[in-house]
């Protein structure tokens, strides 16, 4: 599984809902794993561990908090009617290419395909379905499709999707949390890409400055990335050499749109993450483990931050001081190692000249504020936006009260 429970965090933007009852079963699974010897974040048995204790892990991991309850199901009905030409306040003509009238083609995506599973060799596959048959590609256009009115809501308050764009355009850096399978959520990122960039290209001055950043694509790959982004490269070797099936894996249908606005757009692009094989080494083995060419590749690492410890155990069901924690603390570290990677990656950008921007795209839960917002502050002074993105029927699911994000972008199914 190698770094499944720490990729599941990462990639998985709705925590848990504290009503399902599923949830509770898994909660107490984990609990009970973790208190049983199953210390390692591997989930492979060993002799030191009981068959219970390895299936309590594992059980744990496939279901409730980590999928079922965590990666919600996309409802088929609000796919179907997404299709009304309303799109939260933009003028039509901003966003009339992407609407599509019709049903899908498929089935939404399942609960199943934002499972952040990870391979053996520890590799995150976000678009993985462990433990099932493969599921059919998506339909090319199933982004396209999934456009949805939206409002938002900032300080408990409800605004209107006019007080959200003008909140976007204001900022410096923003973090758009997604969940990974969601294709309304990409479909308004895309919206969100193109209004910036259009914001760009009325005022020559800002021209050049905006750069999306990617969790989707790790550090030493900045080089194909960019050949792309200029039109040199050709999609397929753009793939081949990111290294996209291996490294992230999720079903091009939902990615592909964002790439190729921020291809037609002219808009640099960031390769945020940090490389596998060294949140992968960090989350089996420990940062002490590392040898000196991925000690070379850490970043400043903030460990202390309560209220990230906090959010990220409280994933788990965990409070900091339980003491089936010590468990995580690799995959803890791991974690913050993705969040510090990318937050530096984005700084090295701002710094480079007054008034550049980002839009960093990342799952919710590196969205938080206490993950790359804070951590990106920490290193430029710089606001970062925190924004998470959540369908108005998934609001009780959501985690807490909302303080964790700066803004909420509801989607209204």
């Amino acid at each position: 599984m190698g770094l499944s429970l720490a990729v599941s965090v990462a990639c998985n933007e709705r925590p848990g809902d504290a009503k399902r009852p599923d949830r509770d079963v898994a909660l107490g699974a984990g609990r009970a794993a973790l208190s049983s010897g199953v210390s390692s974040p591997t989930g492979r048995t060993d002799a030191r561990r009981s068959p219970e204790a390895a299936a309590l892990w594992r059980r744990w991991q496939q279901s409730g908090v980590l999928r079922a309850a965590v990666s919600l199901p996309v409802p088929r009905a609000a796919l179907e009617a997404n299709a009304t030409g309303r799109d939260g306040g933009v003028a039509a003509s901003d966003d009339a290419a992407l609407v599509d009238a019709g049903a899908p083609d498929s089935p939404a995506p399942s609960a199943g395909a934002d499972a952040g599973a990870a391979g053996d060799d520890g590799a995150p596959h976000p678009g993985a379905n462990e433990g099932s048959a493969p599921t059919a590609p998506l339909p090319a256009d199933i982004v396209a499709r999934s456009q949805l009115p939206f409002h938002g809501v900032s300080g408990g308050e409800i605004i209107s999707a006019r007080a959200v764009w003008r909140r976007l355009k204001q900022s410096l850096a923003i973090c758009l949390g997604e969940q990974h399978d969601n294709p309304f959520h990409h479909n308004l990122q895309r919206r969100v890409l193109e209004r910036l960039a259009a914001l760009e290209r009325r005022d020559p001055a800002r021209r050049g400055e905006l750069a999306v950043g990617y969790e989707m694509f790790q550090r030493p790959f900045q080089q194909p990335l960019d050949e792309y982004m200029r039109g040199a490269l050709s999609e397929e070797s753009f793939l081949e050499q990111t290294e996209y099936a291996a490294r992230w894996g999720a079903d091009l249908a939902l990615y592909l749109p964002l790439f190729e606005a921020n291809l037609a757009q002219g808009l640099p692009a960031l390769a945020l993450n940090a490389p596998t094989e060294l949140t992968r080494q960090i989350g089996r083995e420990g940062l002490e483990s590392l040898p000196p060419e991925l000690s070379a590749l850490l970043p400043e690492l903030d460990l202390d931050d309560t209220e990230h410890r906090q959010f990220i155990f409280g994933l788990f069901g965990l409070s900091v001081d339980d003491p089936a924690a010590a468990s995580l603390e690799n995959i803890y570290r791991a974690q913050v190692t993705w969040d510090e990677t990318m937050a530096q990656t984005a700084s090295e950008w701002l710094a480079g000249a007054e008034e550049r921007r980002v839009l960093a795209f990342a799952g919710s839960a590196h969205c938080h504020e206490s993950a790359i917002p804070r951590r990106l502050e920490r290193r430029t002074g710089i606001d970062m936006l925190s924004v998470a993105l959540v369908l108005e029927s998934e609001l009780e699911a959501f985690p807490g009260d909302y303080t964790g994000y700066e803004l909420l972008i509801v989607l209204e199914e």
